[in-house]
């Protein structure tokens, strides 16, 4: 009966070989503990050692190959949200090889974004550019769809 209970951890690699976990590999999610969750504790909880237990629900291989529930709403939300960024990179891409001025007006443009998931990803993208310009977002972006071409 705690913060996290019920917390998901998606992990997509379409657009960032970064995030692809090789035949053999293990993959271990860190946490960081220097949080500090509160809230209402119900009178009914229990202390209990603490521990974690995970679930795969959809997995979609290099090759195209999938395993699980692709009828999860998780995994349906997460291939929106994946079609809804594509598309937004693909034009904010489009406008970069124009110029620079049309380039920060599609960044700022907000996508069609059926989940609000791209939009967040979009969000880091201009937060990238405010602080390491133009140039550093553009390769970004280009490296995040030569790696969706390859899937």
């Amino acid at each position: 009966m705690g913060s996290l209970v019920g917390a998901n951890f998606l992990l997509d690699a379409f657009f960032s070989h970064d995030l692809e976990i090789a035949p053999g590999q293990t993959w271990t999610k860190t946490h960081n503990d220097n949080g500090v969750f509160s809230g209402p504790v119900s009178k009914d909880a229990v202390k209990v050692a603490p521990a974690a237990s995970s679930k795969v629900i959809f997995v979609q291989f290099a090759d195209g190959n999938t395993c699980g529930d692709a009828d999860d709403e998780r995994v349906t939300s997460l291939m929106d949200a994946r079609a809804d960024l594509l598309l937004a990179l693909k034009k904010i891409n489009k406008a970069a090889n124009i110029g620079e001025d049309e380039f920060l007006k599609e960044l700022d443009d907000k996508a069609t974004d059926r989940t609000g998931n791209a939009e967040g990803i979009l969000g880091n993208i201009r937060d990238m550019q405010k602080e390491e310009g133009s140039t550093a977002a553009i390769e970004y972006i280009r490296s995040m769809l030569d790696v969706a071409a390859s899937r």
